[in-house]
């Protein structure tokens, strides 16, 4: 390749790659539109039970996830233990530790939601 090609093509991927950045920042795409459709054009109407209660969701979401991992690794190490009795203990732990803490999570959630109950406002 000749030179001059080389910089003519360099100089078109540097200027383009400086220049989109500028074309895609100011392009709004709908999004005026959109948003009108969203939970967060109502922002204003969400109340602090509403808000505690998406919050909770996303945790026990969260936890419910965790438990299931912790429960996969249990069981994939007893099965891998081979006969390992420390191995087949530690498993066992992890299983009996995983559903003791979603036993707690979840009834902590059921202490939560009847305190909510008892002073909501009608």
């Amino acid at each position: 390749m000749s030179s001059i090609l080389k910089k003519i093509i360099f100089f078109s991927i540097t200027l383009s790659v400086l220049l989109t950045p500028i074309f895609v920042v100011q392009a709004q795409y709908g999004i005026g539109e959109t948003i009108k459709d969203t939970p967060l054009a109502s922002f204003k109407s969400i109340t602090l039970q509403t808000m505690t209660g998406n919050v909770l969701g996303a945790v026990l979401s969260l936890v419910g996830i965790v438990f299931f991992g912790l429960m996969i690794f249990g069981g994939i190490t007893w099965m891998t233990a081979a006969g390992n009795q420390q191995k087949e203990k530690d498993a066992m732990n992890m299983i009996l530790s995983a559903s003791i803490g979603l036993i707690l999570i979840l009834s902590s959630y059921v202490l939560v939601a009847w305190v909510f109950n008892a002073f909501k406002t009608s």
